[in-house]
C-alpha cells in the first residue's frame, strides 16, 4: 500500500510541476531587420513575417546604379523582369 501511495504521489507531483511550468509560445523573433520571412523549408509554409511585402529599393534607382557601376553593356545583359 505504501508503494502505491508513493507512486501516486510522484505522479501527482509531476503533473502539478508540468502544469506550473511556463509555456513559451512561438513568438516572432526579436530581430533588428526591417523585414523578414521565416518559412518551413520542407513545406514552404510561412511561420511568421514582418513587412514581407515592403519594397526594399526602387527599381529605377537600382538600374541607374548598375549602369553607373558596370556600364550600359552589362545592364543590357541582365534578364528582363
Amino acid at each position: 500500500m505504501k508503494k502505491y501511495f508513493k507512486v501516486t504521489l510522484c505522479y501527482v507531483m509531476c503533473f502539478i510541476f508540468l502544469l506550473t511550468m511556463p509555456i513559451k509560445a512561438f513568438a516572432a523573433p526579436d530581430l533588428e531587420a526591417p523585414s523578414y520571412i521565416l518559412m518551413e523549408a520542407s513545406t514552404g509554409q510561412i511561420i511568421c513575417e514582418e513587412n514581407a511585402g515592403e519594397r526594399r529599393f526602387l527599381l529605377p534607382e537600382a538600374e541607374r546604379s548598375i549602369r553607373r557601376q558596370f556600364g550600359d553593356e552589362a545592364f543590357s545583359r541582365l534578364p528582363a523582369a
